[in-house]
């Protein structure tokens, strides 16, 4: 009888799937693959349909480790009684597998995290992760971030302003554009790309700080900055911030994801106000939200009709748009 292996972590792009496909090397390796079945989940849904990462791609096969395409999977309770071992690769994972299968107690004892085969108690470190801010701090700060740690929590007795608690978020925007728009955004500059779209809770920089420093760091990377407005709000400055990304990276346009959370009842009139407002403070593509591929299945409702083929207006609907 086989013996039944499932290696798990959060995403299963990146380092469960990568410790399948090593295992599966070394069991060939050894002559053994017949006697094993090898696979790998996720603990969680946000990846789920995807292929292995292609940074972890490219590390497998820096190492000679083959792979196949594959789609990322949710892990299951049916999974617990089938597999025979079952290995996580943090503690995370291991909290996350208790959230979605309360009901496996793990009696029969099959769950274990993988470095402990070691006898180390480190996790396997995600990747998604640099786990390095406090000595970039430092080299940016010359001090110590934990030195001021209670300063981002509390204030001061005084209402004295906290410069450790402004370079601390400098220094987390600063990370996160050159990990994530910068990044991609030199992708497709070298591949003739004009990167497009918007950034997560600009209207406010309260808001935004609490979500990835500012937006307008990021808006560098931008082929053509873009910005998010839902449910037919008026947001000036949302608008003029990008506006005004527009005009520093000189770049040749700007792009509005526009109607979404509008309800089925936006008529032509809100989509003609909306258009207009976001054309006075400079977008030049309105991208709709949404054109739908199909009607089957399950479906949000807090948007406007479908701008597409499921409605029989959709041929003129360019008198609106132009």
């Amino acid at each position: 009888m086989k013996q039944k292996i499932l290696f798990v972590c959060h995403g299963n792009i990146c380092r469960s799937p990568m410790a399948e496909f090593i295992m599966k090397k070394l069991v060939k390796d050894a002559g053994r693959e017949d006697e094993f079945e090898i696979a790998s989940a996720a603990t969680s849904t946000e990846e789920i349909g995807n292929d292995i990462y292609p940074l972890a791609k490219a590390c497998l096969l820096k190492h000679g480790i083959s792979f196949t395409p594959r789609e990322a999977r949710q892990v299951t309770c049916s999974d617990y009684d089938y597999y025979d071992r079952i290995f996580l690769m943090d503690r995370n994972n291991l909290c996350w597998l208790r959230n979605v299968l309360p009901e496996v107690k793990d009696e029969r004892g099959k769950i274990q995290l993988l470095m402990s085969l070691t006898g180390s108690n480190c996790d396997v470190a995600d990747p998604w992760y640099t786990g390095d801010f406090e000595e970039t701090y430092r080299e940016t700060y010359g001090e110590s971030f934990l030195d001021y740690l209670p300063e981002i929590f509390w204030e001061f007795s005084d209402n004295r302003i906290s410069v450790h608690r402004y370079r601390y978020h400098d220094h987390v925007c600063r990370r996160f554009t050159e990990s994530y728009a910068d990044q991609v955004g030199s992708w497709c500059e070298e591949n003739n790309i004009l990167l497009t779209g918007h950034m997560m809770r600009e209207p406010y920089l309260e808001w935004q700080t609490m979500a990835l420093g500012e937006a307008m760091r990021s808006y560098r990377s931008f082929g053509i900055p873009g910005m998010d407005i839902l449910c037919d709000r008026r947001e000036l400055t949302t608008a003029k911030q990008v506006q005004s990304a527009v005009h520093q990276f000189n770049a040749p346009g700007m792009t509005s994801e526009i109607y979404g959370v509008t309800n089925w009842d936006f008529d032509f009139r809100g989509h003609k106000m909306a258009g207009d407002w976001q054309a006075a403070l400079g977008v030049t593509s309105r991208t709709h939200h949404l054109t739908w591929t199909s009607m089957g299945g399950e479906a949000k409702r807090d948007y406007p009709a479908s701008i597409g083929s499921q409605s029989p207006w959709y041929e003129e609907y360019s008198y609106i748009e132009n």
